[in-house]
C-alpha cells in the first residue's frame, strides 16, 4: 500500500445461524519510506554535491602540486646548469692554464721536445674534457678517472718528481658520477696543502663504493691552520669561491635525490704537528646497468 491512513473493517457473519455481529475497525498508519522524506533527499543531493566539490578539489590540488614539483625540477635544473658553469669557470682559472703553459714552456726551453709534445696533448685533451662535460650532469666513473689523471699529471709537471700521487677505485661496479665536481677539491689539496711544503709530497684520491659512494682525497701537506694564514698574507679567495659552488651543487643534488650527500674536511695530526688534510666527499651517483 502507499503511504498513508487506512482503515481495517471487520464484521463477523454465520450463515446458517443468521447472526450478523458487530463491526470492528482496525485504523493503522503506513509511513513514507526514509530514502522517499524531503529531508533525505536533500541530506542525499548535498551529500553528492560535497563529494563532487571535494574530490574535485583534491584533484586540483594534485596537479597544482605536480606542476609546482616540476616548475621545482625546472628550476633546479637551470641553477645547476648555472652551477656547472660556475665548476668550469672554476676548473679553467687562469692561475691553472698559466701555470700548465709555463712549465710546458720551460720543457721546450729545456728543448725536450719529446715530454712537452706529450704534455701539450695532455693539456688539449683536458680542456676539451672539461668543456665536453661542463655540459653534462653526470658522466661514467671510468671518463671521471681519466680526466682527474690527466688532470694530475699535469700538476706533477708543475711540482716535480717530489709530488707523487694515486687513483683508485676498488669496485666494478658500473657507475655515473657528478661531472666536474672531485677536481676542486684536488685542486685546494695541492695549491693550499702540498704546494707550500717541502720535501716529499703525497696526494691520494680514492673512490669507495658500498651503499653510497665516496671519494677520500688526503694529502701531507701543512693542514689548513697554516695555509689559511698563507692564503691571508696573499689575500688568496680561490678555495671559498670553488667550495660555495660545490656547496651549492651538493644541496640541489640532496634535494634531487633525497639522500645523504655532502663533505667533510678533517684536519690530520701527528700529537701536535699538522700532517695533512682529508676529504670525504659523499656523492650522488647512478648505476649504469
Amino acid at each position: 500500500l502507499p503511504p498513508g491512513h487506512y482503515q481495517f473493517q471487520v464484521q463477523p457473519y454465520l450463515e446458517h445461524q443468521q447472526f450478523t455481529g458487530n463491526i470492528k475497525t482496525l485504523k493503522f498508519f503506513i509511513a513514507t519510506p526514509i530514502w522517499k522524506r524531503w529531508w533525505f533527499i536533500l541530506g542525499t543531493v548535498l551529500c553528492i554535491i560535497t563529494f563532487i566539490v571535494w574530490y574535485f578539489k583534491q584533484l586540483i590540488a594534485k596537479k597544482e602540486k605536480e606542476q609546482q614539483k616540476i616548475l621545482e625540477k625546472i628550476s633546479l635544473e637551470k641553477e645547476l646548469s648555472a652551477l656547472n658553469l660556475t665548476a668550469l669557470r672554476s676548473q679553467m682559472n687562469p692561475h691553472f692554464i698559466f701555470n700548465a703553459l709555463n712549465s710546458i714552456q720551460d720543457l721546450i726551453l729545456k728543448k725536450d721536445t719529446d715530454v712537452s709534445y706529450d704534455y701539450i696533448v695532455l693539456f688539449a685533451e683536458l680542456i676539451r674534457n672539461t668543456l665536453n662535460y661542463s655540459s653534462q650532469d653526470f658522466i661514467p666513473i671510468e671518463k671521471e678517472l681519466e680526466f682527474l689523471n690527466v688532470y694530475l699529471k699535469l700538476e706533477k709537471l708543475r711540482f716535480g718528481e717530489a709530488f707523487s700521487y694515486s687513483l683508485t677505485y676498488d669496485n666494478q661496479t658500473a657507475l655515473e658520477v657528478p661531472s666536474l665536481l672531485v677536481q676542486p677539491f684536488i685542486e685546494n689539496a695541492l695549491l693550499h696543502g702540498l704546494l707550500h711544503k717541502s720535501g716529499k709530497k703525497e696526494l691520494c684520491v680514492e673512490f669507495v663504493f658500498s651503499d653510497a659512494l665516496q671519494c677520500i682525497i688526503t694529502d701531507n701537506g701543512i693542514g689548513r691552520v697554516k695555509a689559511q694564514k698563507i692564503d691571508k698574507r696573499q689575500g688568496s679567495v680561490h678555495q671559498s669561491f670553488a667550495l660555495s659552488a660545490i656547496a651549492k651543487r651538493l644541496d640541489i643534488f640532496k634535494q634531487q635525490y633525497d639522500t645523504t650527500i655532502g663533505y667533510v674536511i678533517e684536519d690530520l695530526y701527528e700529537d701536535v704537528e699538522a700532517t695533512g688534510t682529508k676529504v670525504t666527499l659523499t656523492m650522488p651517483f647512478k648505476k649504469r646497468f
